[in-house]
């Protein structure tokens, strides 16, 4: 593993809202921000939110709660998050997956260009005799995957299969979604993202490739219900059979 350039950390701790540093620093070492944020403030790119990993379920409700108390916004909780949506970006604290160290964290991610994280790192604490009190101390600290800054320059989609429990077809909405911004997907790649998608439904051999074909857009629609709200594509294939196409 690697790290992120000094420029790239500062960048991104300076971006964070200052509820959010504040709670890191009260954990350090047990909080971490990772994914999606840090490959949007490099590259410039908008950002859609702050995905925020924890040890622990309890301490990812703990700090979620504490952040929508203190920020006055409402806390909606779905099976894998808890989302404040404070400004300028929604915070979003995982609790479906936890991590005991942020290297664990970075390497659960499917595509390189999404393997990084960043956290407050405790160096001890500054003792002061005269005033009787101490302050304690700490650093901002990163991890990235060695190919993540030379993929994310390319706009490279590489997969890594990582071992992990997630829906079927998570993967594969991901690549839409890069594909449209402008990211491309090595063959080898696309074929395992396909694999892992197929892979999650174990009953699909002996089923008619358009009945196979509906259960996939299910799965993909489960896995982000806003992809396609009104089941327009479906609605769509039923027409087309219908009339002969």
């Amino acid at each position: 593993m690697n790290e992120l350039s000094d420029y790239d950390l500062l960048l991104a701790v300076r971006k964070l809202p200052h509820i959010l540093i504040e709670m890191m620093k009260k954990y350090p070492g047990r909080i971490f921000v990772a994914g999606g944020y840090l490959r949007s403030v490099i590259t410039g790119d908008s950002i859609s939110d702050i995905d925020v990993f924890t040890d622990t379920p309890i301490l990812a409700r703990a700090c979620a709660g504490w952040v929508a108390q203190e920020s006055k916004k409402k806390l909606i909780e779905t099976k894998n998050a808890l989302t404040i949506y404070t400004r300028p970006h929604p915070i979003q604290f995982i609790h479906r997956w936890t991590f005991k160290k942020p290297e664990e964290c970075v390497q659960s991610f499917d595509f390189t260009i999404a393997r990084a994280a960043i956290w407050w790192a405790s160096t001890g604490t500054l003792v002061d005799n005269v005033a009787k009190t101490e302050t304690p101390q700490g650093v901002w600290r990163s991890t990235c995957d060695e190919r993540f800054y030379p993929d994310l320059a390319a706009r490279r989609l590489v997969y890594c299969s990582p071992v992990r429990i997630e829906e079927a077809g998570g993967s594969m909405l991901r690549v839409l979604k890069f594909y449209s911004r402008g990211f491309r997907i090595p063959i080898d790649s696309l074929a395992a993202v396909m694999a892992r998608t197929v892979s999650g439904v174990n009953y699909l051999e002996n089923m008619p490739e358009h009945e196979a074909a509906m259960v996939i857009s299910g799965l993909l629609r489960e896995v982000d219900p806003l992809i396609d709200p009104d089941h327009i594509s479906h609605l769509a294939s039923h027409k087309g059979s219908d009339d002969g196409r």
